[in-house]
């Protein structure tokens, strides 16, 4: 019996990496700022002190936790905060939210393998996208915003379903794929960013705040192919691209990104443009590839990007359709360009775009 091919992923942080949890941290209740940190409160040890001194009526009050605090309690080994961020939110306004990021029960971020699986069905689905010669139409996109891909995810990941009449995800060509979650960042390098929607080299709009994993954090994961499953292939129906796919699983994935980075026709500026510059132009060796997680990536990191922009006309109607909300204001027109805009990373003081989030570099070692 094949034995299961198990890969060590050596994950490096190329710019600040934010996966939420869909939390927001509100000011004054959960973090306070102090000497240009961001201090995170811890509730159960804050209610238990509030307790212990009589303060229970400002608790059923829903007083914020800043009007209990004195200037003596900003030391790194209170217990009364969980950590402490470096940078502070632009936002001074009470009740103001910070975006929190996915950690673990010590409060250490990891990359969830669910995250990062993700990221290589996208680019396995572009790759076959692009190999079987597939055209964008608006008559296989779905009825909703969350379900307009699926028809073309199952005709390639899990074909040819129409002759099962079901879509039974035993038959998904990503079951032969397993990723672990991450080890955690013991050290917890965490900052506090703004990030804004930003179009050439000028920042639009007010920024939103964003708990982000700092660059240069190395994580380890591990991923499975379970080339056992590969002895019913006839069964699965899966064909030989299909297969192709997972084996030849790097090179899907370094023609992904060499893809989007020769699309990305995006105007950028300042430094900006040298930081994407830098990311773009770095040297792999043969068991390496990047790609961009987590939010802040944009529609191109998420979607079949220019196998959709390419048909102009079809686009057209699919942005134009309200129920898919890819437009907020307007028309799209054809050739014009999709996005416009970028999330990204800002100077906090002077608001001029800085670097994009979520991109990494992965080492695929077997082990």
């Amino acid at each position: 019996m094949n034995r299961p091919k198990v890969y060590r992923l050596t994950i490096t942080t190329l710019t600040p990496l934010h996966i939420g949890t869909g939390r927001e941290l509100l000011r004054g209740y959960d973090y306070v700022t102090h000497d240009k940190k961001t201090w995170i409160i811890n509730e159960e040890i804050f209610a238990e002190q509030m307790f212990d001194t009589n303060n229970m009526d400002g608790l059923a009050l829903n007083r914020p936790a800043s009007e209990y605090l004195t200037k003596g309690d900003f030391h790194d080994d209170n217990p009364l905060f969980r950590y402490i961020l470096s940078g502070e939110p632009r936002s001074t306004t009470q009740g103001s939210s910070i975006r929190e990021v996915m950690k673990d029960a010590w409060d250490r971020p990891y990359i969830p393998g669910s995250s990062l699986k993700g990221a290589l069905r996208t680019a396995i689905l572009y790759a076959l996208f692009h190999r079987k010669k597939a055209i964008f139409s608006m008559q296989k996109v779905g009825g909703t915003a969350k379900s307009a891909a699926q028809n073309y995810e199952h005709d390639l990941l899990i074909s040819p379903y129409e002759e099962r009449g079901n879509k039974d995800p035993n038959y998904d060509l990503l079951r032969l794929l397993q990723v672990s979650d991450s080890t955690p960042d013991y050290n917890r390098r965490l900052s506090l960013l703004n990030v804004s929607v930003a179009k050439g080299g000028e920042a639009k709009g007010a920024p939103i705040e964003v708990e982000a994993v700092r660059r240069e954090v190395v994580f380890t994961a591990s991923m499975t192919i379970d080339t056992a499953l590969l002895k019913y292939t006839q069964e699965l129906k899966w064909d030989v691209e299909q297969v192709d796919s997972i084996i030849g699983l790097m090179g899907r994935l370094r023609f992904w990104t060499d893809r989007r980075f020769k699309r990305d026709t995006h105007a950028r500026d300042g430094l900006w443009k040298t930081n994407h510059d830098n990311i773009r132009h770095i040297a792999l060796s043969d068991d390496e590839f990047m790609l961009q997680l987590g939010w802040g990536g944009g529609w191109t990191s998420k979607t079949l990007g220019d196998h959709l922009t390419k048909e102009e006309f079809e686009f057209a109607k699919l942005v134009n359709d309200r129920k898919y909300n890819m437009l907020r204001k307007g028309k799209f027109e054809v050739g014009d360009q999709y996005p416009k805009t970028r999330r990204v990373v800002v100077n906090r003081d002077s608001g001029n775009p800085l670097y994009e989030l979520g991109w990494i570099k992965v080492k695929m070692e077997e082990a």
